[in-house]
């Protein structure tokens, strides 16, 4: 009977040793080993109070008071902290396949009595991408400007508040990690007292240097030469530019394919090197020219010393081209 005890006591310490050694979790519970180490990006609430203060908005009017029937302009003032970045309306140039980041916006709610316009923002600048290609984002300030035009019909001597929502991404210079952020922001502004047909300007200065980084319509920039390209393989336009230190373009999406991505070469030309020659053709990922409906769309950046100039492109086709689709 002892050696029975014996041989039973040693099957169990045996049986235990197995369990440790090969982690059994059946119905002897569940054997959970250490975790290994985490590395994850901070998560939402964390990464938005530490980087809270990275961009601060705030929202000026062009108006001391609003005055029916008068359109004013209300301005989202982005200000940036060094060393980051928050992206334009259209992040990359369609090569940047892995980017994350969502663009800049703002979507204001509803006012009665109140038609909201289109909202412009101010023009971004370029940096190479981890991996290729070219993101499109702003430093320092980046400003959204929108028009508002009351209705005749407003309460005088009354105040009205707008709402809206921001949204913006955050990357820091050489960093691959990119947090998002949303805003509610409202701004009240009072209803003048007494209908008149002046009305009394506010912040001047600053709407004018704002309206001085909006692009401009394309068809302002009379001293700009276009030669267009309509061949099979790869239709193109070229711009020709005379007396510029600096000429690119930034594209936006393309609608019949938005995997394409905007190639550009930039050409000196003439004895005096006095010319500069952009070719802009679009192609896909996998490098092949896209000929489906080919068109030009996105902003075309002149710099003439420390100045530089931003004109938008919207739909620019060649006169009679015919949009074909690809098979």
């Amino acid at each position: 009977m002892h050696e029975l005890r014996v041989h039973f006591a040693f099957a169990h310490r045996l049986i235990a040793v197995i369990f440790v050694m090969c982690g059994c979790s059946h119905s002897w519970g569940q054997w959970t080993p250490n975790p290994p180490p985490h590395f994850d990006s901070p998560t939402k609430s964390e990464s938005e109070s530490k980087y809270a203060d990275v961009v601060t908005p705030e929202l000026i009017a062009s108006v001391q008071e609003v005055q029916a029937g008068q359109t004013f302009e209300l301005a989202v003032v982005l200000d940036i902290r060094r060393d980051w970045t928050i992206f334009w309306k259209s992040p990359t140039d369609g090569r940047t396949v892995e980017l994350t980041a969502k663009p800049t916006t703002i979507a204001f709610t509803p006012v009665d009595g109140f038609a909201f316009g289109t909202t412009h923002y101010t023009g971004p600048t370029t940096l190479a991408a981890t991996g290729g290609g070219r993101i499109h984002v702003y430093q320092d300030e980046a400003v959204l400007l929108t028009t508002i035009t009351p209705s005749d019909s407003l309460s005088l001597g009354a105040e009205v508040t707008f709402h809206l929502e921001a949204t913006w991404s955050i990357q820091r210079i050489g960093e691959p990690e990119i947090f998002e952020f949303r805003r509610d922001l409202e701004y009240t502004i009072r209803i003048a007292s007494e209908a008149s047909s002046e009305v009394e300007p506010m912040h001047a200065e600053r709407f004018s240097e704002i309206h001085a980084a909006i692009p401009q319509p394309f068809t302002d920039a009379a001293d700009i030469e276009l030669v267009w390209s309509q061949s099979i393989l790869e239709p193109c336009i070229e711009f020709r530019l005379t007396d510029v230190d600096h000429v690119e373009f930034i594209p936006a999406s393309h609608p019949h394919s938005k995997s394409a991505y905007a190639s550009q070469d930039l050409v000196i030309m003439g004895e005096g090197e006095d010319e500069l020659r952009l070719k802009v053709a679009y192609h896909n990922v996998m490098g092949a020219p896209v000929t489906a409906g080919f068109y030009c769309a996105g902003l075309l950046v002149r710099q003439r010393g420390d100045v530089r100039e931003y004109f938008n492109i919207e739909n620019l086709r060649p006169s009679g081209f015919r949009p074909r689709r690809s098979r």
